[in-house]
């Protein structure tokens, strides 16, 4: 799938663009600066910004990656709500 482009610039840009011409300040100018590095280094490594979201979560979580649930994880309980409610008492009867 071809990458969208804004003159010679990844056109996803355009969000950083605005913000820098709405709002004019070195601080909108640095995050400008640092969102043409990052999406030019990402087209220059071949990868989609899809790609680096999924690579940045995936740093995040780590190796721990189970087919299971996390409620299928976690042991189960008996709380003994079943034995109150059936009307049985640990008493015999007379």
């Amino acid at each position: 799938m071809a990458r969208p482009h804004l003159m010679f610039f990844d056109a996803r840009l355009i969000f950083f663009i605005i913000l820098f011409i709405f709002h004019i300040r070195s601080w909108t100018f640095a995050v400008l600066v640092f969102a043409i590095a990052g999406f030019t280094g990402a087209s220059y490594f071949n990868y989609s910004v899809e790609n680096l979201i999924r690579l940045a979560r995936s740093k995040l979580v780590g190796a721990f990656r189970p087919a299971v649930s996390y409620t299928r994880l976690r042991p189960m309980a008996d709380y003994g709500s079943d034995a109150l409610s059936s009307g049985s008492s640990a008493r015999p009867e007379k």
